[in-house]
Parts: structure tokens; C-alpha cells; sequence
């Protein structure tokens, strides 16, 4: 009964943490619309706010050309971050953060919907190592990524294995192993 509780504790915060993820865009989003009309300098002061939810979505940083002439003939030619001239008067900018936004909007909506998905936790489950090793910065690609995963599918099947046919001396084991390790 109390892993039921655990879990529902962990559905209502993964929904509410992505629904009120996206009702802060929504917000930034009309925000940013109005940005042009009255200059509202409260878009500025939520600027890291802004990045950081787009960061928390994988959003990654775009970048612009930018150009400028530095005199006698010459030119700079760089490129510019979008994330640190978020409330630009740019065209080229604008485009991209307004697409930035819908893709937040986007990724916050879907996550809030997958936290009710079976399929969403199923996939979870089977893919723990290679989202938990993400999380931690290791890339999907690596070898230890799939290494670990195929270990863990293995550990899975072999526990499974022996929960299904072994319940009894299985379930005692571990109770034996628990109190050894915890005390």
C-alpha cells in the first residue's frame, strides 16, 4: 500500500511541476507579445527564469549571425546567443523565440500528459539506466550507456525469473538481505 502512495505522490508532483512549467511559459509567452507594443522591462527581469524553463525543456541555445561595422571600412562578424537577447527587436530573434516558446509550451504539455501514460512508465522502467545516466550528463550514445543498459535488462530478467518461480525462498532472501544491509 505505501509504494501506491509513493507513486501517487510521484504522479502529482511530475503532473503539477509540468503544468505550472507551462503555465509559466504561457505567461512569459504573452509577455513576450506584448514585449513590442509598451517595452515591458518585467520581461528582462524574468530573462534567466525564461532560459532556465527552456533548458529544463532541452531547448538548446540558438545563434544568430550578427554583424556590425567597427569603423573604417571593417566589420565584426560574430554570432549572437538567442537566450542572452531574449527580448530583442531583431526580426531574425523574434522568429526563433517565438518558436522557442511553442516548443516549451509543447514539451510541458506532453510531459504533463505522459505522467498518466502506462506506456510512458513502462518505457521508464525498462529504460532507467539510460535515462538515469542522461540526467547525469552521460550521453545516449556511449558505451557505458548501453552497457549498463544490458545489464540491468539482464538483472531485471534473472530477479523476475526467480520472484515468479522461487516467490517463497526469494521473498525471504531478500527480507534477509534487507535487515543485513539497513539494519
Amino acid at each position: 500500500m505505501k509504494w501506491l502512495v509513493i507513486f501517487g505522490v510521484i504522479l502529482m508532483y511530475r503532473f503539477t511541476t509540468n503544468f505550472v512549467h507551462r503555465w509559466k511559459c504561457k505567461h512569459f509567452f504573452n509577455l513576450y507579445l506584448n514585449n513590442g507594443k509598451d517595452k515591458d522591462w518585467n520581461l528582462i527581469q524574468h530573462q534567466d527564469e525564461i532560459v532556465e524553463l527552456f533548458k529544463k525543456a532541452d531547448i538548446e541555445d540558438a545563434f544568430v549571425p550578427y554583424v556590425e561595422p567597427v569603423g573604417y571600412g571593417y566589420v565584426t562578424n560574430t554570432k549572437t546567443s538567442v537566450f542572452l537577447n531574449l527580448p530583442s527587436d531583431r526580426e531574425d530573434i523574434t522568429l526563433i523565440v517565438l518558436t522557442m516558446f511553442q516548443r516549451v509550451i509543447g514539451v510541458f504539455s506532453k510531459r504533463a500528459k505522459e505522467t498518466f501514460s502506462l506506456l510512458f512508465w513502462i518505457d521508464f522502467i525498462l529504460n532507467l539506466p539510460k535515462k538515469t545516466l542522461k540526467y547525469i550528463g552521460v550521453p545516449a550514445e556511449n558505451v557505458l550507456v548501453k552497457i549498463s543498459q544490458v545489464l540491468y535488462w539482464i538483472f531485471a530478467t534473472i530477479i523476475s525469473f526467480f520472484i515468479i518461480f522461487f516467490k517463497p525462498e526469494t521473498t525471504i532472501f531478500l527480507k534477509k538481505l534487507s535487515l543485513s544491509l539497513f539494519g
